[in-house]
């Protein structure tokens, strides 16, 4: 009965309008409603030239061709290559010739349906473009991938049609192919309009279905209809123009919407993800490129001031000396339009074509974003009021509003070099892991204390680890459950919130001498952490309520040579110290964790177990600067 009620509760939370449009879909599955009104179509524009004709021509690299897959993993892969193989695997989807809407999400003989995915998303595209752009060899035939994927994957057909963010991307990254070349989308060829335009009538469908996930799915979605909108809308052809303009005032609406209901007053994002924050920031960063460049009206002020306080968001969590944040929140492997192929864990050109574009300032002027390139936008000299530039040998501050304002979900207390953030617990939107109260550490670049990350949706079966769960972040597990309970692959139940704050925590100036949250479980089981920072040692306190057998307190670590005793473990830099009248026992063990999608190391795991309602006390110095 618990569980039924856990359901009902959890459906509330979820929204009756959002519970709506997914029964909908749904039954159109069922129904085989999109069979009927998406039929299976070939490309009738297929024989008349190339998708990109100015790719022609260039010399290109041999096979075997090397393809990151997830901006991170190498394949050396054949040309064509083939695309319904799971590289990490060896696996292949041995039938691709059914509708897409009566294919499964999961349930493929591949496993994870994203490593299919990978490769349809065109990221390679844009790379091998902006090789040719910047003079060199192309890394592979590009219209003779093209050709090949076209040939192999008929609008609306198979496992590259089944997702509406899938075909977003890839039309998106085509626009950006071309864009890259330098074209002129008004004088484009036949061929590229017709793929644009199929990707549209597969996007606009689902929409509201998109919508009704409160994710990333709806805003990247409005972006690809907003932009492809705007291509479609110069067509000589009066029908192409209508579903172009249809697309571009949809995808400006729903944009809008998306972005003043899923980025909270703090700008944080809905998913309470680091990763899926920066992945939301870009597409926004490009909607705004591409309505310059199309001289369409500006969005609206609600709409700006949403993307201000995200950027803000994102700036106030990254690290300006490695560029890293937060491994908080799921992920899966996404930095969109990364031709420039920088790593996947540095966040800085993010944040910096989104502050030049939302802040009228540059923050990270020394990583300028490759979009920025393509729609010619410089980095802006000098601060804008309330914001500090950040370069990789600045001594400055990070700017000063975000210190202050991360509330919803996170919080934030240190200075430039060495800060903490605090995952409070928030229950506006569905919660994507059991990590309330987790705490990052950061000292001179290095993440000191971590998060697991995700490693995949859809694991193999002798994976039997869920990094969401509790026992993954650096936080408190009570009597050896998840703070919340999972039912369903991406679905909570018991959402956990903020209890109320018993006292206001104490400031100086832009910082935070003191930051807080607390919790009460669906089981009584309550947990309260305390952090203070006197800029050389970071002091946690916490307080556990309504255990009936025993909690760990975890601290997972940096991989480095730490040192063990009794209640202190230690490096070179960081030094860590407990103390409390509950502890029954210390350990230093081994676990793993995901900081690329698809990728584990092992990580040491400094371990405090507790018996019964108690406080501890923990003292984190941090001694050197890392090299």
């Amino acid at each position: 009965m618990r569980l039924s009620l856990d359901r009902l509760r959890t459906y509330r939370k979820l929204g009756l309008s959002n519970l709506i449009a997914v029964a909908v879909y749904r039954r159109k599955l069922r129904s085989g409603h999109f069979v009927k009104s998406m039929p299976v179509e070939g490309w009738a524009e297929r024989k008349n030239g190339s998708l990109l004709p100015e790719a022609e021509g260039v010399p290109e690299a041999e096979a075997p061709h090397s393809i990151r897959f997830f901006n991170d993993r190498a394949f050396d892969l054949e040309s064509p290559p083939d695309w319904f193989s799971n590289p990490y695997s060896q696996t292949r989807l041995t039938d691709n010739h059914s509708h897409w809407s009566t294919m499964p999400d999961f349930n493929l003989d591949t496993g994870d349906v994203k490593t299919l995915w990978e490769l349809s998303r065109f990221d390679w595209l844009t790379k091998a473009c902006w090789q040719i752009h910047k003079g060199g060899d192309a890394q592979l035939p590009v219209n003779e991938w093209l050709n090949n994927w076209c040939d192999l994957n008929p609008a609306n057909q198979g496992v590259n049609w089944k997702c509406a963010q899938e075909a977003s991307i890839r039309a998106l990254n085509l626009f950006l192919a071309q864009a890259i070349l330098e074209r002129e989308s008004s004088v484009a060829g036949s061929r590229y309009i017709e793929f644009l335009a199929f990707h549209v009538k597969r996007i606009l469908p689902t929409a509201s279905y998109a919508k009704a996930q409160d994710n990333n799915h709806g805003t990247s979605e409005a972006v690809a209809l907003f932009v492809l909108g705007l291509v479609l809308a110069k067509s000589s052809d009066s029908s192409i123009t209508r579903l172009g303009n249809q697309a571009a005032n949809q995808g400006r609406s729903l944009l809008e919407e998306r972005a003043e209901k899923l980025i909270l007053e703090d700008g944080v994002f809905s998913q309470y993800s680091v990763n899926y924050h920066r992945m939301m920031l870009d597409t926004l960063s490009l909607a705004e490129l591409v309505r310059r460049q199309y001289g369409v009206p500006t969005f609206s002020e609600k709409f700006y001031a949403k993307a201000k306080s995200a950027t803000q968001w994102l700036i106030a969590v990254t690290d300006p000396i490695s560029g890293d944040a937060p491994n908080i929140g799921t992920n899966d492997g996404s930095l969109l339009f990364n031709f420039k192929d920088v790593d996947f864990r540095d966040f800085r050109p993010s944040g910096e074509m989104a502050s030049v574009l939302f802040l009228q300032c540059s923050v990270f002027p020394d990583n300028r974003h490759g979009l920025m390139e393509v729609f010619s936008v410089e980095p802006i000299g000098g601060a804008a009021a309330g914001h500090t530039e950040i370069t990789s040998n600045s001594n400055k501050g990070v700017p000063s509003a975000p210190l202050r304002e991360l509330a919803c979900g996170f919080r934030r207390i240190g200075n430039r070099n060495t800060f903490a953030i605090l995952k409070v617990p928030h229950d506006r939107f569905r919660p994507s892991q059991a990590d309330a109260l987790h705490l990052d550490v950061w000292h001179n670049g290095e993440n000191v204390v971590r998060d697991a990350g995700t490693y995949s949706y859809n694991p193999p079966i002798e994976f039997s680890s869920d990094l969401g769960d509790t026992r993954f972040h650096s936080t408190v597990e009570i009597d050896g459950r998840n703070q919340m309970n999972k039912i369903s692959r991406f679905l909570y139940s018991s959402w956990l919130s903020q209890n109320p704050v018993q006292k206001k925590p104490r400031e100086r100036g832009s910082e935070f001498l003191e930051i807080q949250g607390s919790y009460t479980d669906h089981m009584g089981g309550f947990h309260s952490r305390q952090v203070s920072f006197d800029g050389k040692e970071f002091t946690i306190i916490d307080e556990i309520l309504g255990c009936s057998q025993n909690a760990i307190l975890r601290f997972r670590l940096a991989p480095s040579a730490w040192e063990y005793e009794k209640y202190a473990v230690s490096s070179q830099n960081v030094s860590i110290n407990v103390k409390g009248s509950g502890i029954t026992g210390t350990s230093l063990n081994q676990s793993v964790e995901s900081r690329y999608y698809l990728r584990l190391s092992e990580v040491p795991v400094f371990e405090i177990s507790l018996s019964g309602d108690s406080v501890t006390t923990t003292k984190i110095r941090v001694l050197n600067s890392f090299q």
